[in-house]
């Protein structure tokens, strides 16, 4: 039987712009591991609709665009008991991803969002993007607006975000931080075109700041922390590998040998399920184990001293073209992003084959 408790957990969400998930996957995997990432907003993830995004202890929630550009997914990890809501907006080049989280009580929803830049939008566009959910929510995304508050410029559609902002009860956790960067004719352009909303009761509760890691896009990696009171499940499950499987056939055996069954089909129903839950009883053990987000990340079995030199060349390079944006520096940045995909693919496909040249009678389905 499962038991529930209630403890304050730390929570790590990250809000990214990918400009295409797939060729940075690998790398994108490592890092929920390392920092431990509960909550991934990712918008541009440009995922055809046949592709099957499936991460490992995550539940994948995802919206595609069918030109196979733009598209936005929220990855909830499974110790977090989430469910996807359904919403329409008004406006259709809305990119929008509603899910309601349950067992979290500072965070109720967490909406994933993106538009086109070359997009025309309203106030009203806006007004209802927000009503969406006014209370304990999280809207992340790619607004691809901009407003001195939050920017280097204001345009009319950072007008209107900000009108939406203040009349819905929301804040903007930007602090001015660039989020994107941009060489444009052999000039650093730097802009702020994602932003964090939360509604004004988590204002207290949330830490934001802008990483230096990119991944291979062209955004920053926003981080979000906090700390929330989590109502973590206890379960418990069959060890199926230490079950005494002789005594445990030979107590099945002599029982139903034994056994009267009468002729009402449920009555002879309920004796055999309790049978053969005593013998589970008897031979079967428990595995007593906790669904707490902070026990949840192991590490990739491929992941080497090799690779995490690659990841800390390629930062190394964006921080130095970010220092000093030339030609050179930003070929540099490029090369250092190829590389560190490259032997990732490569360690990655490696460690399968040699799992795979593993597998036996003694490997677990869970490996």
């Amino acid at each position: 039987m499962d038991s529930y408790a209630q403890k304050i957990a730390n929570i790590n969400i990250y809000q990214w712009n990918a400009r295409s998930i797939r060729s940075k996957l690998a790398s994108f995997k490592q890092l929920l591991i390392q920092e431990k990432i509960h909550i991934a907003a990712i918008t541009e993830t440009w995922l055809e609709s046949d592709y099957t995004l499936k991460i490992r202890n995550y539940v994948v929630y995802r919206q595609d665009r069918d030109s196979s550009y733009g598209g936005v997914v929220l990855l909830i990890h499974k110790s977090i008991k989430s469910e996807h809501i359904q919403v329409t907006h008004n406006n259709a080049h809305f990119e929008i991803i509603f899910v309601k989280i349950y067992n979290c009580q500072q965070i109720n929803n967490i909406i994933c969002f993106y538009c086109p830049s070359n997009i025309d939008t309203s106030q009203n566009d806006w007004d209802s993007l927000l009503s969406l959910a006014n209370t304990k929510t999280m809207i992340l995304g790619d607004f691809n607006g901009h407003h001195t508050n939050w920017s280097y410029k204001t345009n009319s559609r950072g007008d209107q975000i900000l009108q939406s902002v203040l009349e819905n009860n929301f804040i903007i956790l930007n602090d001015g931080t660039p989020t994107r960067f941009q060489l444009v004719d052999g000039v650093l352009r730097q802009s702020s075109p994602d932003i964090s909303l939360i509604t004004s009761d988590m204002s207290l509760v949330l830490n934001w700041m802008v990483t230096k890691e990119s991944l291979g896009s062209d955004h920053l990696i926003i981080k979000l922390s906090t700390k929330v009171n989590i109502n973590i499940i206890r379960q418990r499950k069959r060890n199926f590998k230490k079950a005494d499987w002789c005594s445990y056939t030979s107590y099945l055996q002599q029982s139903f040998s034994s056994a009267e069954f009468p002729e009402t089909m449920q009555i002879a129903y309920d004796i055999f399920i309790k049978i053969i839950n005593e013998a589970a009883d008897l031979f079967i053990p428990f595995i007593k184990y906790c669904l707490l987000p902070e026990n949840k990340f192991t590490p990739k079995p491929f992941w080497n001293a090799e690779l995490s030199r690659s990841v800390a060349l390629r930062r190394l390079a964006l921080s130095r073209f970010r220092r000093n944006p030339t030609p050179d520096n930003h070929d540099l940045l490029l090369d250092k992003i190829r590389d560190a995909q490259r032997l990732m693919r490569i360690a990655e496909s490696n460690g399968w084959h040699g799992f795979c040249n593993s597998i036996d009678e003694k490997t677990s389905p869970k490996d």
